[in-house]
């Protein structure tokens, strides 16, 4: 004690002698993050929405424009077929499962050009985005598939969930079918319509509402594998596929419909009687528009998002009706939320969810009025997607607005960032956890700070979703004096420095511990007498000072449960079904589902619970842990990693994506010794001693830092070169890295 009161006394004459009026600053901490920012989670203050319509450089003189959930095509006069945003179930049929912010072509599987299998598709007329597939039409009749196929949307005979094609494939109909004289093509969210030359209607892909509605639709998957007439319509002109329903136009200016309509399921076609002289047709995911010969526009179905233009009150409507404060219409669009026309003055007006411009928080807005649109004048076509919209214009200058996650605005980036950026988090934060579109950190004077999505909560502010649905910055959360945050699925978890432990957020799974189900949107106390903390998906563990571990959540019970069997532990840590603990004698233990190998017994059970914790094999000298969703981190006292549960490796003869599990620890191989580690959902952060910052596993969102949108690291690479990094978090889809900023002695005041 007194050689620490003469250090002081040095210092302080130090500073004050020698340097004369000058202090000594100690360093401090900075916050950089990488991946998803699609609600602002990494806290930069921006969010990578764009109300105004932006214009996209890569105008590739298209002819026809159609969106999916969060991709987009674009057809050229040449007949090629363009693609960007999401790539996930290779919807962009480019022959890789990359996202692109730009153009990449869609090619297609030629089994005849042998050896060249793989040509880019071409002589295409018309094309169409379904939720995640796309579907193409050739000008010899023939109709061309490529995406997700777990609804046999690209009309083969397949069921399984996994398969996909990320190339274009024609689909086939049954031997005399007469699938041939296609002249127009209508994807909707998981099946497809085809238009034959003669009036009569194919149809294909999920059938659990009848919506494909043919002999062929009925297995025990609902799905129909092959395109097949739609009986009991005839005579159609135009067709349009929405959710879980159909609807055709025929020549007589009649519509028809099959499919699910609120609650009711229509098997065979029926006609809507009071709609008469309709010259157009558009089916969003649960609604439908109608224009008709004088300009007029007609709507019907669901109204929750306010895509009918009606007060909110009205939800749902089954009949038609006729918009009287909307005349003089050209063309009119459906998107799964909202609703466009263009008027024939060339203007354009929208309606619904998130289809008008931002509010002054930065959300979205639900529009019962319609709303215009000032950037755009005279577009040729439309499309609407998830929330982003498309413009083509008549010069061929193409247009977007709205939501750029996947980069499917088309104009060269992305509404992530998959290399590490500066945050405007506080500095000095000390701790940093994400959790589902949200993030928490911990500040050294006890502060906690949140950022991101507040629908449940879980930003912890005292706000409702209604006053404030995300944050863009970093907010401070209603509680103070704490030295540990944790964050889960939805909610979050703080441990004063009193020992007592409080939670808010969602508590649809009884994660806030209280015995209730009811959400908070302020942190509330839950027990006392606790050294440690951690928060899986949906779940909340705790060690007590006497070393035992307390759960609840999903799928324990709604209050603090004693974990029977486990003493002198010293850590904890949440998967997603699973959980991990370290005991003083350097064991861990765990308990939970084993479908991926978790649990680390050697075994592999689909069904298996252990509700009583289980020693993890091969595992001893560790001095820290980490959960991921399926799989776990262990460190042993010399650095060494270990690793078990669900992991990823690339199948080089196929491209596909193979999954692999470790029932026992494994040792990873090619890495320094490493000082922590962060298991996240499929991909784990590591920090060697020297500070740098390593990556492995499986990133859609580049939330593994490599500079790329997706990523698949086999092994550890190392993403930032530096030796500043102290330690590391994540959330589902995004990253973050502590920092030190550089230290400065003695700074001249």
């Amino acid at each position: 004690m007194k050689n620490k009161f003469l250090i002081i006394l040095i210092l302080i004459f130090l500073s004050k002698n020698f340097f004369g009026n000058s202090f000594y600053e100690m360093p401090k901490n900075s916050l950089s993050g990488f991946g998803s920012n699609y609600l602002g989670m990494l806290g930069t203050g921006k969010k990578h929405y764009f109300d105004i319509a932006i214009s996209s450089e890569y105008t590739m003189d298209f002819i026809q424009i159609s969106a999916g959930d969060y991709h987009t095509l674009g057809l050229k006069a040449d007949g090629t077929v363009w693609a960007w945003g999401s790539n996930r179930y290779g919807q962009l049929g480019n022959g890789t499962y990359i996202d692109s912010s730009i153009p990449v072509q869609v090619i297609a599987f030629l089994p005849e050009n042998f050896p060249n299998y793989y040509l880019p598709l071409d002589n295409v007329i018309y094309i169409s985005a379904g939720a995640i597939h796309s579907i193409a039409l050739k000008a010899d009749g023939t109709v061309w598939a490529w995406g997700d196929n777990r609804e046999s949307q690209l009309g083969e005979t397949f069921s399984s969930s996994e398969l996909q094609y990320n190339y274009a494939v024609q689909v086939h109909s049954l031997i005399g079918a007469g699938f041939e004289d296609i002249i127009k093509i209508d994807a909707g969210t998981y099946h497809n319509l085809a238009l034959k030359k003669d009036g009569t209607v194919f149809a294909w892909g999920s059938d659990d509402f009848c919506e494909s509605q043919g002999p062929y639709c009925k297995d025990e998957y609902m799905s129909c594998h092959y395109p097949d007439i739609v009986s009991g319509i005839s005579d159609v002109k135009d067709i349009s596929a929405g959710y879980r329903y159909s609807i055709a136009l025929k020549n007589d200016g009649s519509v028809w419909f099959w499919g699910a309509i609120g609650c009711e399921k229509i098997e065979n076609p029926i006609r809507f009687e009071n709609l008469k002289n309709i010259k157009k047709i558009s089916a969003g995911d649960n609604h439908f528009l109608a224009l008709d010969k004088d300009g007029s526009v007609w709507v019907w179905g669901s109204n929750r998002f306010g895509q009918l233009g009606e007060p909110l009150e009205v939800e749902f409507l089954e009949e038609p009706i006729k918009k009287d404060n909307i005349k003089d219409v050209k063309k009119i669009f459906s998107g799964p939320f909202g609703s466009l026309i263009v008027k024939n003055d060339g203007t354009v007006y929208i309606w619904g969810t998130c289809m008008g411009y931002l509010n002054s928080n930065g959300g979205c807005d639900i529009e019962i009025n319609p709303v215009k649109i000032n950037e755009i004048l005279n577009p040729v076509d439309v499309s609407i997607g998830f929330n982003h919209q498309i413009f083509l214009l008549e010069n061929g200058e193409l247009f977007g607005r709205l939501d750029n996650y996947y980069g499917q605005l088309g104009i060269g980036e992305f509404g992530y960032e998959p290399s590490p950026v500066h945050t405007i988090a506080p500095l000095n934060l000390i701790q940093v956890d994400g959790g589902y579109l949200f993030s928490l950190g911990l500040k050294d004077d006890g502060t906690v700070w949140s950022w991101g999505y507040n629908a449940f909560g879980q930003l912890g502010i005292g706000k409702t979703k209604d006053e404030l649905l995300y944050s863009l910055v970093p907010v401070q959360v209603q509680i103070e004096n704490v030295k540990q945050i944790s964050a889960g699925s939805e909610f979050g978890v703080a441990l004063k420095e009193d020992g007592s432990v409080w939670t808010w957020g969602s508590n649809d799974e009884n994660q806030l511990g209280d015995g209730s189900k009811n959400n908070s949107n302020v942190p509330i106390k839950i027990m006392e007498n606790v050294k440690k903390i951690a928060a899986g998906n949906f779940h909340c563990l705790v060690i007590k000072e006497d070393g035992s571990v307390w759960q609840w959540g999903w799928p324990h019970s709604n209050k603090p449960e004693k974990v029977p069997n486990l003493s002198n532990v010293i850590a904890v840590s949440g998967g997603k079904e699973h959980s991990i603990a370290l005991k003083e004698d350097g064991t861990v233990w765990a308990w939970g589902y084993n479908g991926e190998g978790q649990i680390g017994n050697g075994k592999k059970d689909d069904l298996n619970y252990y509700s009583t914790p289980q020693k993890v094999l091969n595992l001893e000298n560790v001095v820290a842990i980490s959960a991921g969703d399926y799989h776990n981190l262990a460190i042993k006292e010399d650095g060494s990693l270990w690793f078990w549960g669900e992991r990823y490796e690339k199948n080089d003869t196929y491209g596909w994506i193979n999954e692999k599990f470790e029932a026992v620890p494994i040792q990873i191989q090619n890495i320094p010794p490493i000082s922590s580690a962060s298991a996240c959902n499929f991909f784990s952060l590591l920090v060697d001693f020297e500070g740098n910052l390593w990556s492995m596993g499986i990133g859609h969102d580049g939330q593994l830092g490599t500079g790329d949108s997706f990523s698949l690291l086999e092994e550890p690479v190392k993403i930032i070169d530096t030796k500043d990094v102290i330690s590391s978090g994540c959330g589902s889809f995004h990253s973050f890295a502590i920092k030190k900023i550089g230290l400065k002695n003695f700074l001249i005041k």
